[in-house]
């Protein structure tokens, strides 16, 4: 739903953009959006693939597991770097920013939130009391094949 979503977004812009300025891809702003976009399709479809598919052998889900959280974190740090460049590239083009008006103050204020959502997700991300506990149900091996963690691996 996020992808379909974020596809409808990146239409919507280039829609909205294309024939008034200032145009489409001019800005870093939109350039990483663009990165963004593509690596959040690919996240999504090789962990479609590798955790979703039921024939995907352990082994695979095993060795592309580090990856797929470590290029997670790096796209939700991009996310976070992207929102801020749109923040920052819309408060300058108001015109208004030296006299920081309620519209500016609003965007910096989204700024220090979503700044503040990114140190929250970073850690609980990385600190350990908070990862996934396997129960183990002898002979039954679905439960763990959908949702694993880097802890469940290092078990077996």
């Amino acid at each position: 739903m996020a992808l379909v979503c974020a596809a409808i977004g990146v239409r919507a812009v280039y829609e909205v953009r294309k024939d008034k300025p200032p145009k489409t891809l001019y800005s870093i702003h939109s350039w990483l959006g663009i990165i963004l976009f593509l690596g959040f399709a690919l996240q999504w479809l090789f962990g479609f693939i590798l955790f979703l598919f039921p024939k995907t052998p352990m082994y695979s889900r095993k060795i592309y597991l580090p990856f797929h959280t470590g290029f997670g974190l790096f796209l939700h740090c991009l996310a976070v770097l992207v929102a801020l460049c749109g923040i920052t590239e819309n408060n300058m083009f108001s015109g208004r920013y030296k006299e920081l008006q309620s519209e500016e103050v609003l965007g910096n204020l989204l700024g220090l939130f979503i700044v503040g959502f990114h140190a929250l997700v970073f850690f609980i991300v990385s600190y350990s009391a908070y990862r996934r506990v396997e129960f183990e149900e002898p002979g039954n091996d679905a439960g763990r094949s959908l949702v694993m963690t880097q802890n469940s691996f290092e078990k077996s």
